[in-house]
Protein backbone atom coordinates (compact mmCIF):
# COMPACT_ATOMS: atom_id res chain seq x y z
CA UNK A 1 0.00 0.00 0.00
CA UNK A 2 2.95 2.30 0.66
CA UNK A 3 3.64 2.60 -3.05
CA UNK A 4 0.06 3.45 -3.99
CA UNK A 5 -0.85 6.97 -5.15
CA UNK A 6 -2.81 7.44 -1.92
CA UNK A 7 0.29 7.15 0.31
CA UNK A 8 2.84 9.86 0.88
CA UNK A 9 6.24 9.30 2.47
CA UNK A 10 7.10 11.64 5.32
CA UNK A 11 10.65 12.50 6.39
CA UNK A 12 13.51 10.09 6.97
CA UNK A 13 11.59 8.02 9.55
CA UNK A 14 10.23 5.76 6.83
CA UNK A 15 6.73 6.82 7.71
CA UNK A 16 3.96 7.14 5.16
CA UNK A 17 0.59 8.78 5.51
CA UNK A 18 -2.14 7.06 3.54
CA UNK A 19 -5.79 7.83 3.12
CA UNK A 20 -8.80 6.00 1.86
CA UNK A 21 -12.23 7.02 0.68
CA UNK A 22 -14.79 8.86 2.79
CA UNK A 23 -15.00 9.11 5.71
CA UNK A 24 -11.44 10.31 5.49
CA UNK A 25 -9.10 7.93 7.30
CA UNK A 26 -5.42 8.65 7.70
CA UNK A 27 -3.05 6.01 8.90
CA UNK A 28 0.61 5.94 9.63
CA UNK A 29 2.68 3.10 8.21
CA UNK A 30 5.92 2.24 9.95
CA UNK A 31 8.45 0.30 7.94
CA UNK A 32 8.33 -3.43 8.63
CA UNK A 33 4.83 -3.47 10.13
CA UNK A 34 1.93 -5.49 8.91
CA UNK A 35 -1.48 -4.06 8.06
CA UNK A 36 -2.89 -4.99 11.50
CA UNK A 37 -0.02 -3.22 13.29
CA UNK A 38 -0.66 0.13 11.63
CA UNK A 39 -1.68 2.96 13.86
CA UNK A 40 -4.88 4.53 12.54
CA UNK A 41 -5.80 8.17 12.88
CA UNK A 42 -9.43 8.90 12.16
CA UNK A 43 -10.28 12.47 11.26
CA UNK A 44 -14.05 12.52 11.15
CA UNK A 45 -16.11 15.64 10.91
CA UNK A 46 -18.54 15.57 13.79
CA UNK A 47 -21.23 17.76 15.29
CA UNK A 48 -21.43 15.61 18.39
CA UNK A 49 -20.03 12.21 19.41
CA UNK A 50 -23.48 10.65 18.89
CA UNK A 51 -24.00 12.00 15.37
CA UNK A 52 -20.85 11.92 13.25
CA UNK A 53 -21.74 13.49 9.88
CA UNK A 54 -20.02 12.64 6.66
CA UNK A 55 -18.89 14.79 3.79
CA UNK A 56 -22.18 13.85 2.15
CA UNK A 57 -24.07 15.55 5.00
CA UNK A 58 -21.91 18.64 4.63
CA UNK A 59 -22.45 18.75 0.88
CA UNK A 60 -26.22 18.35 1.24
CA UNK A 61 -26.35 21.20 3.75
CA UNK A 62 -24.25 23.47 1.51
CA UNK A 63 -26.43 22.74 -1.52
CA UNK A 64 -29.60 23.34 0.51
CA UNK A 65 -28.24 26.65 1.77
CA UNK A 66 -27.27 27.65 -1.77
CA UNK A 67 -30.82 26.96 -2.96
CA UNK A 68 -32.21 29.01 -0.07
CA UNK A 69 -29.81 31.85 -0.94
CA UNK A 70 -30.82 31.82 -4.61
CA UNK A 71 -34.51 31.74 -3.67
CA UNK A 72 -33.99 34.65 -1.28
CA UNK A 73 -32.26 36.64 -4.02
CA UNK A 74 -35.06 36.00 -6.50
CA UNK A 75 -37.72 36.93 -3.93
CA UNK A 76 -35.84 40.11 -2.99
CA UNK A 77 -35.56 41.21 -6.62
CA UNK A 78 -39.23 40.40 -7.24
CA UNK A 79 -40.36 42.44 -4.22
CA UNK A 80 -38.45 45.51 -5.34
CA UNK A 81 -39.28 45.09 -9.03
CA UNK A 82 -43.02 44.47 -8.73
CA UNK A 83 -44.05 46.39 -5.61
CA UNK A 84 -43.64 50.00 -4.47
CA UNK A 85 -41.02 48.84 -1.93
CA UNK A 86 -38.25 50.58 -3.88
CA UNK A 87 -39.88 54.03 -3.43
CA UNK A 88 -37.76 55.00 -0.39
CA UNK A 89 -34.59 54.23 -2.36
CA UNK A 90 -35.82 56.29 -5.30
CA UNK A 91 -36.52 59.19 -2.94
CA UNK A 92 -33.03 58.89 -1.48
CA UNK A 93 -31.47 58.75 -4.95
CA UNK A 94 -33.41 61.88 -6.04
CA UNK A 95 -31.30 64.06 -3.70
CA UNK A 96 -28.50 64.03 -6.24
CA UNK A 97 -28.79 65.99 -9.48
CA UNK A 98 -26.15 63.78 -11.16
CA UNK A 99 -27.93 60.83 -12.78
CA UNK A 100 -24.94 58.50 -12.36
CA UNK A 101 -24.67 59.29 -8.66
CA UNK A 102 -28.44 58.86 -8.25
CA UNK A 103 -28.21 55.44 -9.89
CA UNK A 104 -25.31 54.42 -7.63
CA UNK A 105 -27.16 55.62 -4.50
CA UNK A 106 -30.23 53.62 -5.52
CA UNK A 107 -28.25 50.43 -6.17
CA UNK A 108 -26.11 50.89 -3.03
CA UNK A 109 -29.25 51.24 -0.90
CA UNK A 110 -30.76 48.08 -2.34
CA UNK A 111 -27.51 46.16 -1.95
CA UNK A 112 -26.98 47.33 1.63
CA UNK A 113 -30.47 46.22 2.63
CA UNK A 114 -29.99 42.88 0.85
CA UNK A 115 -26.68 42.32 2.64
CA UNK A 116 -28.42 42.89 5.98
CA UNK A 117 -31.30 40.57 5.06
CA UNK A 118 -28.96 37.83 3.84
CA UNK A 119 -26.39 38.15 6.65
CA UNK A 120 -27.91 35.44 8.93
CA UNK A 121 -27.88 32.93 6.07
CA UNK A 122 -24.29 33.81 5.14
CA UNK A 123 -23.23 33.62 8.78
CA UNK A 124 -24.67 30.14 9.13
CA UNK A 125 -23.39 28.86 5.76
CA UNK A 126 -19.91 30.38 5.88
CA UNK A 127 -19.09 30.47 9.59
CA UNK A 128 -21.22 28.15 11.71
CA UNK A 129 -21.35 25.22 9.28
CA UNK A 130 -17.64 25.42 8.49
CA UNK A 131 -16.79 25.31 12.20
CA UNK A 132 -19.21 22.46 12.92
CA UNK A 133 -17.55 20.32 10.32
CA UNK A 134 -14.05 21.26 11.45
CA UNK A 135 -13.21 23.03 8.20
CA UNK A 136 -12.39 26.40 9.74
CA UNK A 137 -10.74 27.72 12.86
CA UNK A 138 -11.20 31.35 11.88
CA UNK A 139 -12.51 33.66 14.60
CA UNK A 140 -15.73 35.59 14.07
CA UNK A 141 -13.79 38.87 13.92
CA UNK A 142 -11.42 37.51 11.26
CA UNK A 143 -14.36 36.14 9.26
CA UNK A 144 -16.17 39.48 9.46
CA UNK A 145 -13.04 41.43 8.43
CA UNK A 146 -12.58 39.08 5.46
CA UNK A 147 -16.20 39.70 4.39
CA UNK A 148 -15.78 43.46 4.75
CA UNK A 149 -12.63 43.38 2.61
CA UNK A 150 -14.49 41.36 -0.01
CA UNK A 151 -17.35 43.87 0.07
CA UNK A 152 -14.91 46.75 -0.37
CA UNK A 153 -13.17 45.20 -3.38
CA UNK A 154 -16.50 44.05 -4.83
CA UNK A 155 -17.94 47.52 -4.26
CA UNK A 156 -15.13 49.24 -6.13
CA UNK A 157 -15.41 46.85 -9.08
CA UNK A 158 -19.19 47.06 -8.87
CA UNK A 159 -19.11 50.85 -9.18
CA UNK A 160 -17.06 50.58 -12.38
CA UNK A 161 -19.43 48.01 -13.88
CA UNK A 162 -22.58 49.88 -12.80
CA UNK A 163 -21.40 53.23 -14.19
CA UNK A 164 -20.48 51.54 -17.48
CA UNK A 165 -23.85 49.78 -17.57
CA UNK A 166 -25.76 53.02 -16.98
CA UNK A 167 -23.60 54.88 -19.51
CA UNK A 168 -24.32 52.29 -22.22
CA UNK A 169 -28.01 52.17 -21.29
CA UNK A 170 -28.34 55.94 -21.79
CA UNK A 171 -26.05 56.46 -24.78
CA UNK A 172 -26.83 53.31 -26.78
CA UNK A 173 -30.57 52.77 -26.18
CA UNK A 174 -31.20 50.34 -29.03
CA UNK A 175 -28.29 47.98 -28.48
CA UNK A 176 -26.94 48.83 -25.02
CA UNK A 177 -26.92 45.14 -24.13
CA UNK A 178 -24.48 44.35 -26.95
CA UNK A 179 -22.09 47.18 -26.09
CA UNK A 180 -22.23 46.30 -22.39
CA UNK A 181 -21.61 42.63 -23.15
CA UNK A 182 -18.53 43.57 -25.19
CA UNK A 183 -17.32 45.83 -22.37
CA UNK A 184 -17.90 43.14 -19.77
CA UNK A 185 -16.14 40.54 -21.95
CA UNK A 186 -13.09 42.81 -22.25
CA UNK A 187 -13.17 43.49 -18.52
CA UNK A 188 -13.13 39.75 -17.85
CA UNK A 189 -10.15 39.26 -20.14
CA UNK A 190 -8.20 42.09 -18.53
CA UNK A 191 -8.99 40.99 -14.98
Amino acid sequence: MEGSPWCFKLSQHRTAVCFSSLPLIFYQVQSGTSFSDREFFYFTLSLSPDDPPSSETYLKKKISLSIVGISLTIAYIAVFAFTPASAPFLTLAAFSKNMYLSFLIFVFGLELLFSIVKFPLDYYAEFILEHRFGLSKQSFAAWLIKRLKGALVGGILGIIVLVAFYFFLINFPGFWWLVFAAFFFLLQILA
